[in-house]
């Protein structure tokens, strides 16, 4: 059985494995291409090796990577933005206000339903959970993805920034690796980060903490100090749908989209048809 002292070494070995990893990337690092609208669209699962290209992943709204805020999830609330005249706390609800965005009184309902909710995640779990999207969804969901979340980095000047902090040559992930169920098409899986977490896991378990909360900010503490580390293997969709905004931002251009797709389809929210 390890003890906590072997634990310790164990995980301060990997640390500064990767603190040295991430500076020599730092210092000559290596451009991952960036995602153009086609490769949006496309079906290729993406490798993002952390020892060739520095590797920025996002999970909860918390999160860090390194010192930085990386609060780029969907669920995340706090940069509100407006489609059609109706605000969107979190761009996980204007998504889901799409899957139901015929005009019909049963879909006007859901989309009431889901903004009454505080909470993208409890508004999944209820709502999009149990009823079904609308039959065209498949034709439009990543279109209406890469609408809203260049619809709330636009008028967001914090997301902005935030998403601006990011060096330009880093690759932005979202890391599915601790939800099974969320899959590789958003995001990606990274096996080696996850053993490290649970090695944490079981590190902190050997410490005598007096509140939940210092357990769990040591051991979030470690695993933001612990992020350029393994291979990223997914589609990573959200994460190519963030790169390419922020390349468009640097280059002073907006996104690709296709604006005649999402007129053709007919969304609605609340009962108001949008004109793109």
């Amino acid at each position: 059985m390890e003890t906590q002292l072997s634990l310790k070494e164990r995980i301060d070995g990997l640390v500064a494995a990767e603190h040295a990893n991430t500076e020599r990337l730092a210092a000559n690092p290596s451009f991952y291409p960036v995602p153009t609208r086609q490769n949006l669209f496309d079906r290729k699962r993406q490798r993002y090796d952390a020892s060739r290209y520095v590797c920025v992943a996002f999970r909860r709204r918390t999160d860090y990577w390194k010192n930085w805020w990386v609060p780029f999830g969907n669920m995340n609330s706090g940069f509100d933005f407006e489609i059609g005249g109706v605000r969107f706390p979190s761009t996980e609800h204007a998504y889901m206000c799409g899957m139901y965005s015929t005009g019909r009184p049963r879909h006007i309902a859901l989309q009431q339903a889901i903004l009454n909710e505080k909470s993208a995640y409890i508004a999944k779990r209820t709502i999009r959970s149990k009823n079904p999207a609308r039959w065209t969804w498949h034709c439009i969901m990543l279109e209406w993805m890469l609408y809203c979340v260049w619809e709330k980095t636009r008028q967001s000047e914090e997301f902005r920034k935030l998403l601006m902090a990011v060096p330009r040559y880093a690759v932005i992930i979202e890391d599915s690796s601790f939800n099974p169920r969320a899959g590789t098409y958003w995001g990606c899986v990274n096996p080696e980060r996850k053993a490290f977490a649970s090695l944490v896991r079981k590190y902190v378990r050997t410490i005598d903490f007096q509140k939940k909360q210092e357990r769990d900010r040591a051991m979030d503490t470690l695993l933001w100090d612990f992020c350029n580390f393994g291979v990223f293997e997914g589609r990573n969709q959200m994460g190519k749908i963030l790169t390419h905004i922020k390349e468009c931002l640097h280059q002073g251009t907006e996104p690709e989209i296709s604006y005649e797709l999402l007129n053709r389809k007919k969304i609605h929210i609340l009962g108001r048809r949008l004109e793109f």
